[in-house]
Order: structure tokens, then C-alpha cells, then sequence
């Protein structure tokens, strides 16, 4: 026998547990995570302990927030980690150390961002001497892709920005 909920005394509470597992489930599909194992979170925890110096100078301008934009640092996607992304724009920056011009680097970068690209998320790439010799350019990068963002995309509230008076 089921109890009566309180949202709706005609509809047993079964309902609404089952619909609230439905919504769970369809929430975690979209989850900033995308199924991440704990494997994958803990090598993600390594990585955020372990900075390349142009990840560091990277990290200081995103943890400001752009545009009122919050970015993760070495965050766990299903199978991957991404140096940053933003889970509102879905979008993962990389940085790019030498290592990625290896053939095999490179095709497995190729890999993984084909199979991410293929879920809705984008990228920007830049290498560790974009980052370490020209921050201001790889900053103007990053705005312009947000300003896009922001113009493409309807928001009911625009994304609050530090110092901007949200009355003009």
C-alpha cells in the first residue's frame, strides 16, 4: 500500500520517488562530470597538486572569472581530465606542453577531443609558451570565445560580472 504524498494527495509518494529518480538520472547524464570514475577523480586531485607553471599563470587569470564565468582546474570528464573547463559554456581549455607533438600524444588529444566534441563540449588550445610569453593574447582568446558565448546564447539572467553595474 502506498502512501499518500503531500504534493498531490490523489497520486501515491511512489510517484514522485520514481519521478525523482527519473530527474536525477537525466540530470546526472548531463552532469559536469559525465559518468567520471573515482579513478578518474583521484588522478584529477594529482594533477591539481602538480601544475605545469603555465597552468599556474593560466589558473591565476580563470580563477578571477571571466565574465562571471567559473572555471575548474584539472577536472574529471567520464574517461579524461581537462586542464580547465567550464561546465555553463561546456568548454575545456587545454594546455599544451611538447609533449603533445608526439605522434601518439597527438593522436590520442585528437581522439579525445573528437569523442568530447561529439557530446556538445568545445575547446580552446594553447601551449605552455602561448601561456608563459603572451597571457594577454591567450586572454583576449578566451573573452572573445565567452563574449561569443554570451551573444548566441538566450540567458533569463545574464551571468553576474564583478564590477559592472547591473543596472545600465
Amino acid at each position: 500500500m502506498f502512501r499518500k504524498s503531500r504534493e498531490d494527495p490523489e497520486l501515491p509518494s511512489r510517484f514522485y520517488e520514481v519521478r525523482h529518480f527519473v530527474q536525477r538520472m537525466a540530470l546526472m547524464e548531463k552532469s559536469m562530470f559525465y559518468g567520471a570514475s573515482p579513478t578518474i577523480f583521484e588522478n584529477a586531485k594529482k594533477l591539481r597538486e602538480n601544475q605545469t607553471n603555465a597552468e599556474k599563470i593560466l589558473w591565476e587569470y580563470l580563477k578571477q572569472k571571466p565574465y562571471g564565468f567559473n572555471f575548474r582546474r584539472q577536472h574529471p570528464l567520464s574517461t579524461f581530465v581537462a586542464d580547465f573547463y567550464c561546465h555553463p559554456m561546456r568548454l575545456i581549455i587545454e594546455v599544451d606542453g611538447g609533449i603533445h607533438e608526439m605522434p601518439a600524444v597527438k593522436q590520442y588529444d585528437k581522439d579525445r577531443q573528437e569523442f568530447l566534441e561529439s557530446n556538445g563540449i568545445q575547446f580552446l588550445r594553447f601551449t605552455n609558451d602561448e601561456v608563459e610569453t603572451n597571457l594577454s593574447s591567450v586572454a583576449s582568446r578566451i573573452e572573445a570565445f565567452v563574449q561569443k558565448f554570451i551573444k548566441t546564447r538566450r540567458y533569463v539572467t545574464p551571468p553576474f560580472r564583478a564590477g559592472v553595474n547591473q543596472n545600465e
